[in-house]
């Protein structure tokens, strides 16, 4: 397996692929990828959200803790969808402090408590003045978790 791949190593660098087996590689990779090359993005995505629910005037802070959290190394163990959530939840939390989520946005507050729990505490060390809000977060369990099959390393349709 080693010299397969030392092999290959040598091949790349002194540029013996032909056209034809690029081509090939490039197409077994679009097949792995079924073609989607457009990867799910939280920025996107929360824009998208807030801007549905008409919430548009939270995206600063949304972003700013979107900026965070994914600046840390531990934000790659959670699922993309589930920071989405999670920093959307945050935002209007500590936006409207003591106020019920919109109606809108409910489904922010059900994601899998130990994802809730990884980007509350990157939260939680990059922000101190959230300490509150990131408990009312912590407290609030979701009814039904459901990410529709997007991983870390899914992309989407």
């Amino acid at each position: 397996m080693i010299i397969e791949q030392i092999i290959c190593l040598i091949s790349v660098i002194s540029d013996t692929y032909s056209p034809q087996e690029i081509r090939s590689f490039l197409f077994d990779l679009l097949s792995v990828l079924d073609f989607r090359l457009s990867p799910y993005s939280p920025y996107t995505e929360g824009e998208t959200i807030l801007y549905n629910a008409g919430h548009s005037s939270l995206y600063s802070n949304y972003q700013s803790l979107l900026n965070g959290v994914c600046m840390k190394y531990e934000s790659l163990q959670v699922p993309p969808i589930a920071i989405t959530q999670t920093c959307i939840f945050l935002a209007w939390s500590f936006s409207f402090p003591g106020k019920k989520i919109d109606e809108s946005l409910e489904f922010c507050c059900s994601v899998c408590q130990k994802d809730k729990e990884t980007v509350v505490s990157i939260v939680r060390e990059l922000f101190p003045m959230m300490c509150d809000t990131c408990d009312v977060v912590l407290a609030r369990h979701g009814e039904k978790v459901q990410y529709y099959g997007i991983s870390p390393i899914s992309v989407a349709t």
